[in-house]
């Protein structure tokens, strides 16, 4: 491993930068920092062997927080590594206003040049985050439209452009609360769903039960969810070595929706688009059938069982590795047990049957693998269980001859 240091320097007015470059053995690290009254920071996270960047995946910090070592989480190298991405986590950011958003375009004009990746300044953005964070993210597509592919307003309370332009409302977002976080929090991400979803905005808005402001199991769903959305707007073949990404608009009609408050009740609501029998200017918006039935999983009330685990964690694992789902016995009596990855049907469990609570499944291309149960009991209601993400790396070379 090396390391090489540079010294300070003034570019174009904006605040003096030091950038640490650390040689690992698939990445290179930059640190930048800000000499601002907040010290603002970046640290990019690019691999060696990419030779364009496709996009930016970002992880936007806690309110006063310093997130940068999520620059190096296996689990989101693994993803950025996946979708061509450099990775960028953030330090001490608040929630991107106009001024902020000109100091980051700065700081990623900055980056291209001591990478040698002109196209950084140009590469769509994939911003995360979790409080501070979600609030970026939602702040990063209010301002950038036309660069963000997909957005998570996660349990933050503070955003700017609460009303933001009709090209911000046709950007995918998840809006999550938790259920019992401080009140005011609460009352902004429900503002801007239902202030919003009226005018077009393709946005579906939930609270994570028992959740106050923590992290939660958010993960589960904002994700997959942000990964999807990569593979369905980023044009096949396009480069930002060419210029601009024109990113691919979503089809409304093709999506999925679910009535806003039906999660409460135990089975969220979901349908296609077509077949959504209510009011489809208030219902949430999702983008496909799988992350339907992923969000019905996660966002459902009163799970079926008090445990879901994944032999792997979330990973990162490579293709071919077995992974097991396993859920604990439900709480009450039960019929039948169906196991999902995603919207396919794994297995189908019967009391009967022993009671086998657990599927297996080996991946075999790259990507999130979400897995989840329907369980229906014997007086004919249905629960989910909480859904389990894994990633999965592309399978590696072989080096025999």
């Amino acid at each position: 491993m090396t390391a090489s240091f540079v010294r300070p320097l003034h570019w174009l007015g904006f605040a003096a930068i030091t950038l640490l470059t650390v040689t690992l053995i698939r990445a290179s690290v930059f640190d930048l920092a800000l000499t601002d009254s907040s010290n603002r920071a970046l640290r990019m996270n690019l691999p060696a062997s990419l030779p364009v960047v496709r996009g930016l995946l970002i992880w936007g910090n806690g309110a006063g927080c310093d997130s940068r070592d999520m620059a190096t989480d296996p689990e989101l190298v693994a993803l950025a590594d996946s979708l061509g991405f450099a990775l960028i986590a953030t330090s001490r950011w608040g929630y991107i206003d106009p001024k902020e958003l000109t100091l980051f375009e700065k700081a990623l004009q900055q980056l291209s040049v001591m990478s040698g990746h002109t196209e950084l300044t140009i590469a769509p953005w994939l911003p995360l985050g979790h409080s501070n964070g979600g609030q970026m993210s939602y702040g990063f597509n209010a301002l950038r439209p036309e660069k963000v592919i997909a957005f998570a307003a996660s349990k933050g309370g503070y955003y700017n452009f609460a009303r933001p332009s009709s090209s911000a409302l046709r950007t995918p977002g998840l809006l999550m609360a938790g259920e019992v976080d401080a009140a005011y929090r609460i009352s902004a991400i429900r503002d801007l769903y239902f202030g919003n979803r009226h005018g077009g905005a393709l946005w579906a808005w939930l609270e994570e039960q028992g959740i106050d402001h923590a992290e939660g199991n958010s993960a589960e769903l904002l994700r997959p969810f942000a990964e999807a959305m990569v593979r369905a707007r980023y044009p096949a073949g396009a480069s930002p070595a060419d210029g601009p990404i024109q990113l691919l608009d979503v089809n409304e009609l093709e999506g999925w929706l679910t009535d806003p408050a039906s999660y409460k009740t135990g089975l969220a609501t979901i349908a296609p688009y077509a077949s959504y029998t209510t009011d489809k200017s208030v219902a949430g918006w999702l983008p496909n059938r799988r992350l339907a039935y992923i969000f019905r999983a996660f966002a459902s009330y009163n799970k079926a069982t008090t445990s879901a685990t994944l032999s792997s964690g979330s990973g990162p694992v490579d293709s071919g590795t077995l992974v097991t789902y396993t859920i604990s016995q439900p709480s009450a009596p039960w019929a039948t047990v169906e196991f999902y990855e995603g919207d396919v049907l794994l297995k189908r469990a019967t009391s009967t049957d022993g009671g086998n609570l657990a599927a297996e499944f080996i991946p075999t291309k790259p990507g999130y693998l979400v897995f989840h149960a329907i369980i229906a009991f014997a007086d004919g209601t249905q629960r989910t269980t909480m859904p389990r993400r894994v990633f999965v790396r592309a399978a590696q070379p072989s080096t025999r001859r």
